[in-house]
């Protein structure tokens, strides 16, 4: 949520608790890091409601900002992880040909 005014935590709780909510947490984002923390935690929430037996309900809307800022931080961990399972399966085969190289110099060879 955005405020366009300061609100305290705990008239955020008193309020919400008036509404009828039962257990309140009331969690901040640094304002200063550029929608890095609040980002990555929208990242998070999605990757998880994404996963099996979990199912995303949203209502309202998400500040542009913080949209483009998790945006960016998914497609950058997304090319990470290309990047990192790519250099992985390149790893590998060169293992699988150094061992095949030596077996043949040796007649066999242990991984050790």
């Amino acid at each position: 949520m955005d405020f366009q005014e300061q609100v305290w935590s705990h008239q955020i709780q008193t309020q919400w608790e008036q509404l009828g909510a039962a257990s309140v947490t009331v969690l901040t984002f640094q304002h200063n890091d550029g929608n890095h923390s609040a980002a990555s935690a929208l990242n998070r929430v999605t990757k998880l409601a994404s996963s099996p037996g979990f199912k995303l309900i949203t209502t309202g809307s998400c500040n542009p900002k913080l949209q483009a800022k998790a945006k960016e931080l998914a497609e950058k961990e997304h090319v990470k992880l290309n990047t990192t399972t790519e250099f992985d399966e390149k790893t590998q085969a060169v293992i699988k040909q150094s061992l095949a190289v030596a077996e043949r110099i040796t007649g066999s060879v242990s991984p050790w």
